[in-house]
């Protein structure tokens, strides 16, 4: 089980009381490792945390989420790896359902479930226009297998024989890597989607996720939306598909605009889809 974190102590404890919650069953042991990430010096020792699994602190302290989890995966076999983040709250079937899951299916499958909300103020007006990781993800309430489905970076598991075989995350995405502080796991899953690894969906794998009150304002929807495309710039060239045709595909949502916020978004996913196109031109060594 792996869960980075960079908000410090309060933090990782709560995410593993909610762990202790957890039903395992017989048979199976647990290996918690938490991969502090970002900070100039370590500040999570074992000693001060009570987990009722075994449990690792690893020190990252080059920032970047995808860098901590890549550097996690170098430390473990080829096992099931859940993906917690340290701002949920777990449901007490979640890992039980990841374990049968992976038990039922192997290697060749990525796993995941649900996540719902947990506001600290009013849910946003037009929650529609949120990201899944603030409006919640549901696929429903029956196991979907094979659907193309991504899952968020709270809530997923995977094989780390997988995970190898598509060369890992891609620390040009995600929180600490630079312009682009999204998208790490869902590029990821992509790859493992395109290696022909089956999504798995598991409605008892449920999360809640902490949604702090500064992420319900506009000027973070507009600032997600903007990291939304960087990520989709990035990605459309990455994985060779024709940029001007997804380009234009953006411009024409226009014609479906029904309000100010609206508006504001697609402004926003479309300027981070012209950056990140360039972007990625310049990590790629093309230079116009």
């Amino acid at each position: 089980m792996l869960i980075p974190s960079a908000r410090g102590a309060s933090a990782v404890r709560r995410v593993l009381a909610a762990l202790d919650t957890c039903t395992v069953p017989t048979g199976w042991t647990i290996r918690v490792i938490v991969i502090e990430n970002g900070n100039t010096a370590r500040l999570l020792h074992e000693c001060d945390l009570a987990c009722r699994h075994r449990l690792e602190i690893l020190f990252q302290p080059v920032p970047g989420k995808a860098k901590a989890l890549n550097f996690a995966l170098d430390s473990i076999g080829d096992e099931l790896c859940i993906f917690f983040d340290d701002d949920i709250e777990i449901a007490a079937s979640a890992v039980s359902a990841y374990l049968d899951a992976a038990q039922r299916f192997g290697p060749g499958h990525f796993l995941g479930g649900p996540c719902t909300p947990l506001f600290e103020t009013e849910p946003p007006r037009r929650l529609a226009l949120y990201p899944f990781s603030v409006r919640g993800l549901c696929y429903g309430d029956v196991e979907l297998v094979a659907r193309r489905n991504h899952f968020l970076g709270s809530n997923w598991a995977a094989f780390a024989s997988d995970l190898r075989r598509v060369g890992g995350f891609d620390a040009r995405f995600g929180p600490g890597s630079g312009l682009v502080r999204v998208g790490e796991e869902w590029e990821l899953q992509s790859r493992l989607l395109e290696a022909g690894v089956r999504d798995v969906y598991l409605p008892d794998a449920s999360i809640r996720h902490r949604i702090r009150a500064e992420q319900t304002s506009l000027s973070w929807l507009l600032d997600r939306h903007y990291q939304m495309g960087l990520e989709s710039g990035m990605r459309v060239l990455k994985e060779r598909r024709s940029y001007l045709r997804q380009f234009l595909w953006r411009v024409r949502a226009f014609a479906s605009v029904s309000s100010a916020d609206e508006f504001g978004v697609q402004v926003a996913r479309i300027a981070g889809f012209l950056r990140g196109g360039l972007h990625w031109l310049w990590l790629t060594g093309i230079k116009r």
